[in-house]
């Protein structure tokens, strides 16, 4: 996959990222943190930069582990109710072939 510079700030640090994605996405990940950011910055009594940027990954982060859990438990359901209509399948078939 074709790789892009791209230049922004993050919590006030200029970066300059080399990127194997869409820049457009890769913004739309950028202005997302930022806004995580911006909601920690205004529940901390104090403006730290590093608090604020370690605060902002564990609530991603805690985010994304919340929508994997969620994820995992949709998988979980499905493989359930594809499990008992295999069994009900099953059952349908052996009482076809025992009549």
């Amino acid at each position: 996959m074709e790789q892009h510079i791209v230049k922004t700030t993050l919590f006030g640090v200029s970066l300059s990222l080399k990127v194997d994605t869409d820049p457009e996405q890769f913004s739309r990940v950028i202005d997302y943190i930022e806004e995580k950011g911006q909601y920690v910055r205004r529940h901390m009594l104090e403006s730290d930069p590093h608090r604020i940027s370690v605060l902002t990954n564990l609530l991603l982060a805690d985010e994304l582990l919340a929508s994997r859990r969620e994820d995992n438990g949709q998988d979980k359901n499905v493989s359930q109710q594809v499990d008992q209509l295999a069994q009900e399948l099953i059952q349908l078939i052996n009482n076809k072939i025992e009549e």
